[in-house]
């Protein structure tokens, strides 16, 4: 094995390198150019690096399978040698005997696009980086073969409320409706109210909207469906529609309304507090 680390730090640039056996050190320092009303660098710091091993069977398995599958996983590796590794569960059930690192490997949240429509392909190549896991669901064959969805996104011929009762939804996912058929799109949003999903979404007009209100009616929590989808930025193409509507997804599931910056008073950043207690 060889790996490779470059730290910087004050100025100093240091490469540390492994083959199969203890890490080499060479350092190099450059020239400070701090700013006139600076004592240092502004970047400066000291940061301590422990380079292993990939892990060995069955842990790189388990690790490998966890993100592959969207599972949860508690990893440990110990910071003295021999420097073991393990996997669990949870935390809890993890050694607890010295130093180590554990990191917890979540479950993605899904992003549950019914109606494989152009918009569905631009809205799951935006929604990549926003580390969900993005299933589109469509019963016509015609649309879900089409082809036009990132190899990264699961597309499934399926009705979308027998989907969901088969994979019940968490509070941190997300179903948005597309495909302009009420006969699809009202199936998904029973299915999706009937759940604890914390953002779900219909695209339309709102006189489309209003007809979809009336037709649904009857189902409990019915005030929890936004529609029409998206934040009101006046966009007119399809990349700017989907823009609309992940931003509205971003900004109901950090507790926020979605208005201007400048016109508000809240942290930039939420945090999980602050956007369970704004959206409280």
């Amino acid at each position: 094995m060889s790996s490779l680390l470059w730290v910087r730090a004050w100025g100093v640039a240091e490469i540390l390198t492994r083959n199969d056996g203890p890490a080499s050190r060479s350092r190099h320092r450059e020239p400070e150019h701090p700013l006139p009303w600076e004592d240092t660098p502004a970047c400066a710091g000291e940061l301590r690096v422990q380079i292993a091993a990939a892990p060995p069977e069955p842990v790189h398995s388990a690790i490998t399978t966890a993100l592959a599958e969207d599972r949860p996983l508690a990893v440990r590796v110990a910071l003295q040698p021999p420097y073991t590794w393990s996997v669990a569960a949870g935390t809890d059930q993890l050694p607890h005997n010295g130093p180590a690192f554990v990191e917890e490997l979540t479950r993605r949240p899904r992003l549950l696009l019914v109606g494989a429509t152009d918009l569905a392909a631009i809205l799951a190549t935006l929604a990549g980086p926003l580390h969900r896991r993005t299933v589109v669901l469509d019963p016509r064959p015609g649309h879900i073969a089409a082809g036009a969805f990132p190899d990264t996104v699961t597309t499934i011929r399926a009705w979308p409320d027998d989907w969901i009762t088969r994979h019940p939804l968490h509070a941190d996912d997300a179903v948005i409706t597309l495909s302009h058929d009420p006969r699809i799109d009202d199936r998904a949003i029973r299915a999706a109210l009937a759940g604890p999903a914390g953002y779900i979404a219909a695209l339309g007009s709102r006189a489309t909207h209003a007809q979809r209100l009336r037709r649904l009616a009857d189902i409990p929590g019915l005030d929890r469906l936004n529609g029409p989808a998206g934040l009101d930025l006046g966009g007119t193409s399809l990349a700017e529609s989907a823009l609309s509507i992940l931003a509205e997804l971003v900004a109901v599931n950090n507790g926020r309304n979605g208005r201007r910056l400048r016109d508000g008073h809240l942290p930039i950043r939420a945090t999980t507090a602050t956007a369970h207690a704004q959206s409280a």
